[in-house]
């Protein structure tokens, strides 16, 4: 399987944060970002868990916008 397979568009509301996410963000400047530059990239999400493991602060700025939907590299 190659790369591009394992990327596909995701309800924001199927993933699950990381419950142990070191990181602190700042997700309203990520969300003002988001608005102003569109979005870049993809997220990181464990498919057995929708865990996010990479993107957690991207995924709480998708909702607090109410997208629907946002790329995901699945991973496990």
């Amino acid at each position: 399987m190659n790369y591009l397979e394992m990327m596909e568009e995701v309800r924001v509301d199927e993933l699950v944060i990381h419950p142990e996410n070191p990181r602190i963000g700042n997700v309203e400047a990520i969300a003002e970002s988001i608005k102003e530059n569109g979005w870049w990239g993809t997220v990181v999400v464990q498919r057995s868990t929708s865990q996010v493991c990479a993107g957690n602060h991207r995924v709480k700025a998708a909702k607090l916008l109410g997208m629907e939907t946002i790329p995901v590299y699945w991973k496990d």
